[in-house]
């Protein structure tokens, strides 16, 4: 966050109202929550675009989109089959292995709404050919609850890339 927020101020500074042309970081407050407040910080999501699709549609909540990704858990520790411990970034879930490459990875189907919350609030920004890098808080992945292989109160790191966008 804090480098989103550096990068974002340079390029205002720099540019005005045209800093979104010439800066790759965003930090966005989750939809789900009142856009007239101010949030914490846990309550945004930080996204740096690693390509700009073509695409000029984003998805509504009631869409569903095709799009290919990895999800980390954010360095933690972890015990090591010596017993030690090992910091280290875990992958909990993609639909992609090694590099990713869009012409051989098969993507994947999901209705936006029914994702977390930050993963959501991602979606909904992004457009087809968006390639992203996205940071979730845990307070908008899933909290003090566990989900399968996510630990509660896990920091989640995001590569997303929407193929299409599939409206309702």
């Amino acid at each position: 966050a804090d480098t989103a927020r550096t990068e974002i101020a340079k390029a205002k500074a720099l540019y005005g109202s045209q800093w979104e042309g010439h800066c790759k970081w965003r930090m966005y407050k989750s939809l789900l929550r009142s856009q007239d407040l101010p949030g914490a910080s846990d309550d945004s999501i930080v996204c740096k675009i690693m390509e700009k699709g073509s695409g000029t549609v984003c998805p509504a909540s009631t869409d569903s989109v095709t799009l290919h990704f990895r999800g980390w858990l954010m360095p933690a520790q972890y015990e090591t089959a010596e017993g030690g411990t090992e910091t280290y970034m875990k992958v909990f879930t993609q639909t992609y292995f090694g590099d990713f490459d869009p012409l051989i990875a098969a993507p994947q189907q999901m209705y936006v709404g029914g994702t977390v919350e930050g993963f959501q609030t991602a979606l909904q920004y992004m457009a087809e050919g968006d390639d992203w890098m996205v940071y979730i808080p845990a307070k908008l992945a899933y909290n003090e609850k566990s989900s399968n292989a996510i630990p509660a109160y896990s920091t989640l790191l995001y590569h997303l890339y929407i193929e299409k966008v599939i409206s309702k």
